[in-house]
């Protein structure tokens, strides 16, 4: 028994010494996994084409992180009558919707920037290196090129189920095109609608805590297009026997006005933000993801697309609804989630390491780059495509799991 005493307080001048020389030992904490340096750091090295490091991203994508400068011996010389150092791209029926900049907003950004831009197709069509078709007028026959390597390219940023091409073909634009662009990940001239980019600073806990404490309804939904191959207001219905949901647009009761910034703010009295995308097609997503992810929109993505969300989008930043057996399901899972204030605020910490670059208002920022790059390198990327249509269009889309 004298011993145990002794050795008791053999510990305990030990311990008294060491906090009146040191001070008190500081109290261990497990660190929560959300707010880990790991979790940034996996956050933070997460690699996708919608997220881009702006001050290291390569913008002439198809060179593997090469950036070669043009020199004469790249320039093509063969079907002009001089050396010509400026490729012209002309737009044959520009969509309205693209709003004509300088070539200096246009190109000057660019690692390979010697290139114009004209929407005059009569007054330039036969100067012009590369001609783009918003789709292809299949109404009139293929217009003749100025001269054998004049690259022919085929814009499209709207679904399939959208047009019908499927249904309607003229074959004389068999083998007219030469490259593709749009928002196809397999496309020559890829883009996105949307650009994230990673945070500069982090919100601090207890301000997500507050701001979460404050939000006042479950979800919204923004929603113009009522009748879709994605059924997206059938699902909705069934979710709002379960979850309240807001509608604003011509499907709803609400209206507010597309882009304007008090939408945007008032998403964060919102515990959720359903992205619902009008078709299931391969790699299509909209801006409507990427508007949970404004500066000072705290709200979680509820996503549903056609679109790989898992393999382009780290994990704890969105939910996706194709995960859920039912729109119920996926309503019970929300209620759940409004109710876990630990949970909830873990994703709008991930979220934030987020943020939208302002793409809706230049989508084309880099593959303006892509297309000027490529004009220059033409024996690298000669091609034929002997049937758009079908690319575009056979497989690439599936209807909505059943629900």
């Amino acid at each position: 028994m004298c011993l145990v005493l002794l050795v008791l307080l053999i510990l305990l001048y030990m311990v008294t010494l060491s906090i009146l020389t040191f001070g008190p030992m500081p109290m261990i904490i497990a660190p929560q996994h959300s707010y880990s340096s790991s979790t940034t750091h996996y956050l933070r090295h997460f690699r996708s084409i919608f997220i881009l490091d702006v001050a290291n991203h390569d913008l002439a994508l198809d060179r593997q992180g090469n950036r070669l400068s043009i020199s004469s011996s790249d320039v093509r010389t063969d079907s002009r009558a001089s050396v010509v150092n400026n490729k012209l791209i002309v737009w044959y029926n520009m969509p309205f919707w693209i709003r004509k900049r300088s070539d200096a907003e246009l190109f000057g950004h660019c690692p390979v920037s010697a290139c114009n831009l004209s929407t005059n197709y009569s007054a330039d069509r036969a100067a012009g290196d590369a001609v783009v078709f918003d789709g292809a007028p299949l109404e009139i026959p293929v217009p003749p090129r100025a001269f054998p390597d004049q690259v022919y390219v085929f814009f499209m940023l709207e679904p399939p189920p959208k047009l019908g091409f499927g249904e309607q073909k003229n074959f004389s634009w068999n083998s007219a095109f030469n490259w593709t662009w749009g928002y196809r990940h397999d496309a020559d001239i890829r883009t996105t609608y949307f650009y994230l980019e990673h945070s500069k600073q982090l919100p601090n806990i207890s301000f997500l805590r507050d701001l979460v404490r404050n939000k006042e309804k479950a979800a919204a939904w923004f929603v113009s297009n009522c009748d879709e191959q994605a059924q997206r207001l059938r699902y909705v219905e069934r979710l709002k026997e379960v979850l309240p949901v807001d509608v604003y647009g011509a499907c709803g009761t609400l209206h507010c006005t597309t882009w304007a910034t008090e939408c945007d703010t008032m998403l964060t009295k919102y515990f959720f933000y359903l992205s619902f995308e009008n078709s299931f097609c391969q790699d299509y997503v909209t801006e409507k993801f990427s508007r949970a992810f404004l500066k000072d929109v705290y709200v979680v993505p509820v996503a549903r697309g056609g679109l790989n969300y898992s393999h382009h989008f780290p994990e704890g930043i969105f939910i996706n609804a194709d995960d859920f057996s039912s729109p119920e399901e996926l309503g019970m899972y929300l209620k759940k989630l409004i109710n876990d204030e630990d949970a909830y605020i873990d994703m709008l910490w991930r979220i934030a390491h987020f943020v939208d670059l302002d793409s809706y208002k230049n989508p084309y920022y880099y593959s303006w780059c892509h297309l000027c790059d490529k004009l220059h390198r033409l024996r690298d990327n000669a091609k034929t495509y002997p049937d758009v249509f079908g690319w575009y269009h056979d497989g690439t889309c599936r209807p909505p799991r059943e629900f």
